[in-house]
């Protein structure tokens, strides 16, 4: 019995590490609040590696944990396709060495969790944050502006834009905003880590799924106002639906009745508002006119793909280094004639700036990981493409998590 004791003991203590790992991991990571406002370049960064370092050398050294082949082997290039390209073009700058911290954290997650325990994590997480979010956004929004600057200090960014933070959240400094920021720097960003929480949790959830995570998330997904997230959470619901690989499970089709509830009467709710709120109707308005391609926003994304592709094109193999930015900036405002200092391409900046080598593995790594869902090809390749929708219109590069994605992806590829 004491035994049994003390390995449940040691069994909590394991479990409660990886939570906290998966949740410094989101909170911290490089799109975060948290990171921008409390952190110098690169700091955030080096302490979760310091971190997951000690837990990942402790499973290897007192658990005999053995490394995974697969992922070694996949690592390995990509750190030398960076090398390559920091030496093909002479750039050697920080942002290189930020990015294979990312990489290594990503490896070194992959073999502390496996793919289920980590997306678990990770949506029991998101939810926590994203249900927080939802109050203060909402419910308690009048109150936090009459709050003390201890418990609710006002910060800026570097744009000059002010927000209440609330320490698991944070607000525009604006009582009649309506977007849903989470902790991240803005909804667009957010909404990329709510959809893959929606698709963790309805397609590689072992156990039961959850209808209040979903709803949560579907709930917060809409607050961002963000055109590629309800057209990424309507692809993900889509594929849901339709999806004929659980047809024999009368539990699944228990949980897709409440969800279709559930998404019809939020639907029904947002046409009452959007006819009732004049802010939500213009919040709405402003989000579906996005599609359109006189708007500024539709405008700048495809500039952004297209500038990309140009650049690309002339240094194919490497890339032109990160350094590359300011040139493709300057493409952007010449070549195409759009003036904005922001590259919303997430793909497009990985191969233009490192290389067809190291994107097409990037790629192959978020590919094969939906591949490990209970989806059938197709749906997997669905979700694959929605995916690549949300994050090519936001600059991710850099992102913590998304490594942490592709490392779970290489892990199971197999040589």
């Amino acid at each position: 019995m004491e035994i049994n004791d003390k390995d449940k003991e040691i069994e909590n203590t394991i479990s409660f590490i990886s939570m906290l790992l998966v949740f410094i991991l989101i909170f911290y990571s490089n799109e975060s609040m948290p990171y921008l406002f409390y952190s110098g370049p690169g700091e955030i960064i080096y302490y979760l590696f310091c971190i997951t370092g000690i837990y990942f050398l402790y499973r290897i050294i007192f658990k005999g944990q053995r490394l995974n082949v697969g992922s070694t082997f996949w690592v390995i290039i990509l750190i030398i396709s960076l090398f390559s390209t920091m030496l093909a073009n002479q750039d050697f700058s920080g942002g290189f060495g930020q990015i294979i911290l990312a990489i290594v954290i990503g490896y070194m997650f992959s073999h502390i969790l496996t793919v289920t325990q980590f997306v678990g994590l990770y949506v029991k997480v998101i939810t926590l944050l994203a249900t927080y979010s939802l109050l203060v956004t909402y419910t308690f929004k009048p109150l936090i502006f009459h709050l003390p600057a201890f418990i609710a200090p006002v910060v800026t960014n570097e744009a000059g834009i002010s927000f209440i933070d609330m320490r698991f959240a944070v607000v525009l400094n604006q009582l009649d905003y309506l977007r849903n920021f989470g902790i991240f720097r803005e909804p667009g960003v957010y909404q990329c880590f709510l959809n893959f929480a929606l698709i963790f949790e309805l397609f590689f959830k072992k156990t039961k799924i959850s209808v209040f995570t979903v709803m949560i998330l579907c709930l917060s997904i809409v607050t961002t106002f963000s055109t590629p997230g309800y057209i990424t959470a309507m692809i993900v619901l889509g594929v849901y639906f339709f999806e004929t690989k659980d047809r024999e499970s009368q539990i699944a089709q228990a949980n897709k009745k409440r969800i279709a509830w559930f998404v019809s009467i939020l639907t029904a709710s947002g046409f009452i508002f959007y006819f009732m709120n004049d802010n939500f109707s213009y919040m709405f308005t402003n989000t579906v006119e996005k599609l359109t391609e006189k708007e500024s926003s539709y405008q700048g994304r495809m500039v952004a793909i297209l500038a990309n592709f140009s650049f690309w094109l002339e240094h194919p193999i490497f890339g032109g280094g990160i350094n590359a930015f300011s040139i493709i900036k300057s493409q952007m405002e010449k070549s195409f004639a759009f003036s904005t200092t922001h590259n919303t391409s997430t793909i497009g900046a990985l191969f233009s700036t490192l290389g067809a080598i190291f994107s097409l593995i990037f790629i192959m790594g978020i590919y094969n990981l939906f591949r490990q869902s209970r989806l059938s090809k197709i749906g997997a390749f669905m979700i694959f493409l929605a995916v690549m929708l949300t994050i090519n219109t936001q600059l991710l590069n850099y992102n913590e998590i998304l490594y942490v994605l592709v490392a779970f992806g290489i892990s199971k590829v197999k040589l």
